[in-house]
């Protein structure tokens, strides 16, 4: 089985990208759940790199720091460059939704525009949102089964997107991995029913 590089373009590992990512991070929390904000990075990390055998590090750098630039204002852009590197970053800026206040439409309408992207997005922005859903819902079926129902269907467009670049994941990532995530999706819409 082949494993991930050792270093990245920055020449970090994906254990100091971890610890960048925990202190971008100090001080939040889990919406709901009193445990430390770190932990949702660390476990859709998991779900790519252990479930799904991700091994792409540019995929799996951007999933340790997804949320840093939506969640956590005071790291600057430029220090997520220098830690996990111009493409990685690009996939980060992919998974970041920030709102326009002032834009004539509503918030909710515009994460539905947001999610709708993931059809034209980059592979890996795909892959870890994809990763990133498959986390959150199976957080809200132990807190909150009643609107993990619903947060599930909220991202129809982006299971519909995994679904039509099914082959796109499997050229890039392996047949393994697409059907790990397959697998995964059907599992989470079993226990929705």
């Amino acid at each position: 089985m082949k494993k991930f590089d050792r270093l990245n373009e920055k020449g970090k590992t994906i254990d100091e990208v971890a610890r960048f990512m925990v202190s971008a991070h100090a001080g939040q929390f889990r919406k709901g759940i009193p445990i430390p904000y770190f932990s949702h990075p660390m476990s859709v990390l998991r779900i790519a790199a252990v479930e799904w055998e991700v091994k792409d590090r540019i995929t799996l750098d951007a999933i340790l720091c997804h949320d840093v630039k939506e969640d956590c204002k005071h790291v600057k852009e430029l220090e997520i460059v220098d830690m996990i590197g111009d493409t990685a970053s690009g996939v980060v800026d992919e998974l970041t939704f920030e709102p326009d206040k002032d834009a004539p439409i509503s918030v909710a309408d515009q994460k539905v525009i947001y999610m709708d992207g993931f059809f034209d997005s980059s592979i890996r922005s795909l892959v870890g949102k994809f990763a990133d859903r498959v986390d959150n819902t199976c957080d809200y079926i132990l807190s909150d089964p009643n609107y993990a129902v619903e947060y599930w269907n909220k991202a129809s467009s982006l299971i519909t997107a995994f679904q039509s670049r099914y082959d796109e994941i499997t050229d890039f990532y392996g047949l393994e991995v697409a059907a790990s995530m397959r697998y995964s999706k059907n599992i989470i819409e079993q226990k929705l029913q």
